[in-house]
């Protein structure tokens, strides 16, 4: 299984409002981003939870 990253200090900062949708439109311009719905809904889920620990 390939490793999902975790880091993505662009998008997660103290002044965004953080959402799936707005996490999507923000990935859509990495050069990273790929079309694979649930792997970037557990990058979401995992940045998150890096953040609450």
């Amino acid at each position: 299984m390939e490793e999902i990253p975790l880091n993505d200090p662009t998008y997660f900062t103290l002044d965004r409002d953080w959402s799936l949708l707005s996490f999507l439109l923000y990935r859509q311009q990495c050069d990273d981003f790929t079309a694979n719905k649930c792997g970037e809904h557990k990058r979401y889920i995992r940045n998150l939870s890096a953040i609450v620990e």
